[in-house]
């Protein structure tokens, strides 16, 4: 009886997804914009981990660990950018230990760039369906898809 108990306490955990959290990889999106649109380099850098992946950034088509995500970003402090973002879809997944993954969520999202020329905001680019990796405010996975700069 005890088993069977244990099995289904298992079970109750898995299917109620105890894992990644909606509200902290929406918060983590949220202050990936925030550091991004104040030029904090450092403060971007704080969301991403070592082995981190970005794909398709406007300046890097790829950049693996840390040290290329912050050369990659490191080009775009200072120009004066800055980014919204609109509909947010986070979906979580629960950990599987038998496949050795940890809880996260994915994240998609539309995104624009914009600059500010003769005092006037003017869009540059636009990307979506956007997708981050996201598990315990950390991004392991940044990708940005279908980029038009104008």
């Amino acid at each position: 009886m005890r088993l069977s108990v244990a099995v289904a306490v298992l079970v109750a955990l898995v299917v109620t997804g105890c894992g990644g959290d909606t509200s902290d990889a929406a918060g983590t999106l949220d202050a990936f914009v925030s550091a991004y649109n104040s030029d904090d380099l450092e403060g971007v850098m704080a969301l991403f981990a070592e082995d981190s992946h970005m794909v398709a950034h406007p300046v890097n088509a790829f950049a693996v660990g840390a040290s290329e995500i912050r050369r990659a970003f490191s080009e775009d402090v200072g120009q004066g950018l800055s980014v919204t973002i609109s509909n947010v879809k986070v979906e979580d997944f629960p950990a599987d230990e038998a496949a050795g993954v940890e809880a996260y969520s994915a994240v998609r999202w539309e995104q624009t760039w914009k600059t500010v020329v003769n005092g006037e905001a003017k869009e540059v680019c636009r990307s979506g369906p956007n997708l981050a990796t996201i598990s315990e405010g950390t991004i392991y996975r940044l990708n940005w898809t279908r980029i038009d700069c104008q």
